[in-house]
């Protein structure tokens, strides 16, 4: 199990985007975010403790209000009850490998500006996670570190150690049969040698027709009839093929025609260099600024309402022979947290 630590105030939304990234990589039921969803009457400290006994890692995910609070005489992570430290400080105890995700440029906090029992975080290597147009990428990066940690056997398989042999180990002793053995096998072989390389060997050779090379560039001097070339069997267009004919053109705008829920929704949307992809959509006379990324057959998109992130739209390139499709989900961000449907589309030329 992979577990998220982080602190609502400081980083709420940023942990719901890496709670569904991590979902979609190592499935729903390895990834947990809700150590405060505590059973009535339950010590909350031995249920985070039981918690992580669980869990392989920990991503603590620190913003600039990760320690509850810039006085010095009232942070939250100076009492022994809050959530956040108790969920670190088991982590570290019981020697489960945490990695600090430093948003957006947060510093790492200072050992010496923590309780001691956190100390040790401060010594841990972060990993920056931008929550702009980069997102993705940082989240990526962060995906092949967990991997590292939680799967060391798989990445240490393609390494061969070189067996050192002990100094002081003694030769083997030959065995006396051994010559006897190597003396009969050599007179074996002679044996069928001679008998074999004497017996006349029958040789029937076999009467086959030439088969016919198709060309792949037909000309009018082919000496092969029509009726034994067979028809070329039709191609099928691929999802990837499709995604390269519609979204990889450099600077130019596409429109799909498609809906989000219920509504009619009309996007633009332009590829740039790196595969990064900017653009909008407007829905009941609205529109919004998308921009993501484009890896192989998907569509990664931020929504933004002004300068505020709102949701985020990930949809997959779908085959078909009539046109160009793209269907998924659209996450609002907290505190809204609904989920759309989404698709949209434009006819092949």
């Amino acid at each position: 199990m992979i577990a998220i630590s982080y602190r609502r105030q400081d980083s709420s939304p940023v942990a719901g985007r890496l709670y569904d990234r991590l979902q979609a990589e190592f499935g729903k039921g390895n990834v947990f975010m809700d150590f405060d969803s505590i059973p009535y009457g339950v010590d909350f400290r031995e249920h985070i403790k039981q918690t992580l006994q669980r869990a392989k890692v920990v991503v603590a995910i620190i913003g600039p209000e990760w320690t509850g609070g810039k006085d010095p005489a009232s942070r939250r992570i100076d009492d022994p009850t809050d959530f956040v430290r108790l969920e670190v400080a088991s982590a570290l105890e019981n020697g489960i490998p945490v990695i600090p995700v430093l948003v957006n440029n947060t510093p790492m906090p200072d050992a010496k500006n923590l309780p001691a029992e956190l100390e040790g975080l401060a010594f841990r290597n972060g990993l920056a996670l931008d929550t702009g147009i980069d997102f993705h990428h940082h989240a990526d990066r962060l995906i092949t570190g967990i991997r590292r940690v939680i799967d060391p056997a798989k990445e240490a398989a393609s390494v061969t150690v070189p067996l050192k042999a002990s100094p002081a180990a003694a030769p083997p002793k030959r065995s006396a049969l051994l010559p006897i053995l190597i003396t009969l096998v050599a007179i074996a072989g002679i044996a069928s040698w001679y008998f074999l390389g004497r017996t006349p060997q029958k040789v029937t050779r076999q009467n086959t027709k030439p088969v016919a090379v198709r060309s792949e560039t037909p000309t009018a001097t082919s000496s092969i009839p029509p009726q034994a070339i067979p028809p070329a069997s039709p191609s099928v267009s691929s999802a990837p093929e499709d995604t390269a004919s519609t979204m990889n053109e450099i600077g130019r705008e596409h429109v799909f025609a498609g809906k989000i829920g219920a509504k009619e929704a009309t996007f633009r949307l332009r590829v740039q260099q790196g595969g990064h992809v900017i653009g909008s959509y407007t829905q009941s006379g609205v529109t919004y600024r998308i921009e993501g990324r484009h890896p192989f057959g998907k569509m990664l998109l931020d929504e933004f309402t002004g300068e505020r992130l709102t949701a985020h739209i990930d949809v997959t390139m779908i085959d078909s022979p009539t046109e160009f499709r793209w269907e998924g989900t659209m996450h609002n961000t907290p505190p809204d947290n609904r989920v759309f449907p989404v698709w949209f589309a434009r006819p092949r030329k």
